[in-house]
């Protein structure tokens, strides 16, 4: 059996980040490719069992002669800090094998510096593809503009690659029908955002009859848990609303949102997800990649706002919730509208197209 590494933001509990290494694994089982997948994270120290740091010599020498595969989010970004500039000395200097860029994100809404797009473009050019493969048309876009004849091609998102667990813990209770929804931190202290986003749960209840459930997908470093319990606070007669405490495994949140009429969330792969389940979703645009994603796969309509920013706020990871414009009754309207008229053409069209690149890159590694 062939080992593989597979590098990108692990080992934090983000759900979003995590849920990345078990598709890519369906993945290889979908075509029948047995390997022994080595999880290679950015960070020094991860937070997860498994996951290799970059403090881990030892490890990081063991698996110096395993392909990679660079995947998901965090990965090109104009500070030292993203997946490909945090792992330039390894691969430079360590690494000895052959390496892809599979389902990758790359930043938008931002500028990037002449030093780092030299040292972006040496490392994208070691692709054994011959091709840089990302994750939605705004990080197609973007790598177009600044790094110059390079072969790009979108892919799709590799988390629509997901499956959700078989069962739940026993002490989960969920109502029959729901609504899932999870929202992060980026507004943490915005009242208008609080103000806002509450009346908006209070009038979709209203108007659907269906319980809410607040579902965190990062529940230790950044924890949902906080906003969501904020906005609960402040809607009045909220029998009808859950919040769910426990620290989910990333399957068994694939399997909270397969079981929903809905999910809206400010998360991006809270849609992902939701849309890998054909459950239809709304969502609210905190940063431009839930509209890279929406505008990706048809469902453009389906993010709030209608229009966003050419650039991210100063300040912050994406926008202001100012900067959106939203309106009172915007994102009723929204979820009424995915709940009736949501499809799901492009779940197919996208996995496809990423497990035809997965094996174009198992083929240039010779495996």
């Amino acid at each position: 059996m062939r080992s593989i590494t597979a590098c990108g933001s692990f080992g934090f509990h983000n759900i979003g980040d995590e849920i990345i290494s078990f598709a890519l694994k369906n993945m290889f089982d979908e075509i029948n490719c047995a390997v022994d997948l080595n999880i290679l994270s950015r960070f020094d120290s991860p937070d997860l069992e498994g996951v290799i740091g970059l403090l881990d010599h030892d490890k990081l020498q063991h698996i110096s002669h395993n392909p990679i595969i660079m995947i998901g989010g965090g990965m090109v970004e104009n500070k030292k800090s993203c997946v490909m500039l945090r792992l330039y000395d390894y691969i430079n200097k360590v690494h000895k094998s052959k390496i892809g860029f599979l389902g990758i994100s790359v930043e938008p809404g931002i500028q990037y510096n002449l030093r780092n797009k030299f040292l972006l473009k040496r490392m994208m050019n070691k692709s054994t593809t011959g091709c840089v493969y990302t994750r939605d048309y705004f990080s197609e876009a973007v790598l177009r503009r600044n790094i110059k004849r390079i072969n790009v091609e979108t892919v799709g998102d590799i988390a629509l690659w997901s499956y959700p667990s078989t069962m739940l813990p026993n002490d989960l209770i969920l109502p029959d029908s729901y609504i899932a929804i999870s929202l992060c931190n980026t507004w943490k202290d915005n009242e208008s955002w609080y103000k806002w986003i509450s009346m908006e749960v209070k009038k979709i209840h209203s108007e659907t009859g269906l319980d809410i459930v607040f579902v965190p997908m990062s529940s230790k470093f950044d924890d949902d848990r906080v906003t969501h319990k904020i906005v609960a606070d402040l809607i009045k007669d909220n029998e009808y609303i859950h919040c769910i405490e426990h620290h989910l495994h990333p399957t068994e949140l694939v399997k909270i949102y397969s079981m929903a009429s809905l999910v809206i969330a400010s998360r991006l792969h809270s849609c992902v997800l939701a849309y890998s389940q054909k459950v239809p979703f709304v969502g609210i645009s905190y940063h431009p990649k839930l509209v890279g994603f929406s505008h990706t796969i048809g469902c453009r309509d389906f993010v709030l706002p209608r229009s966003i920013p050419d650039s991210q706020t100063d300040g912050y990871y994406g926008y202001s919730f100012e900067n959106l414009n939203v309106k009172s009754g915007d994102l009723v309207d929204l979820a009424l509208k995915s709940i009736s008229d949501f499809d799901f053409k492009s779940l197919e069209v996208y996995k496809n197209k990423s497990l035809t690149a997965l094996k174009k890159m198992i083929s240039s590694f010779e495996i």
